[in-house]
């Protein structure tokens, strides 16, 4: 495998054969090297300062999970156009999308809009 190795300013940057930036270093001393897989997403990179982050693709490219250092993990699935039709993470926070064709009533719309304005506070 090829590499291009970039200096400038002080830093040095080295690129795989794909063009994918796969280490930094600056001249304080951090560094970042990062992992991709066979589309170009970064599926992996950690820092000199001990932080990480994972990150999983379907075959469209889109992230369908996410996990870092700190324990901060998200899930999304999508439909067959790429639209992100539900989402999960640590903090406790999920979603999914409605069927494009189901009717709110106006009761369902003042509730949402009651959790909303209880959440804002």
């Amino acid at each position: 495998m090829k590499y291009k190795i970039k200096q400038e300013n002080r830093t040095t940057t080295i690129f795989d054969n794909k063009g994918n930036k796969i280490y930094y270093e600056d001249s304080d001393g951090y560094w970042r090297k990062s992992k991709f897989d066979n589309k170009g997403n970064e599926i992996y990179w950690e820092g000199s300062d001990g932080f990480w982050v994972k990150r999983k693709f379907d075959n469209k490219g889109n992230k369908i999970y996410y996990e870092d250092s700190n324990g901060y993990w998200g899930k999304s699935k999508y439909d067959n156009k790429g639209n992100e039709i539900y989402y999960e993470d640590s903090d406790g926070y999920k979603w999914e999308a409605e069927p494009k064709d189901k009717i709110i009533t106006a009761k369902d719309l003042n509730n949402c809009l009651k959790k909303l304005k209880e959440n804002l506070k």
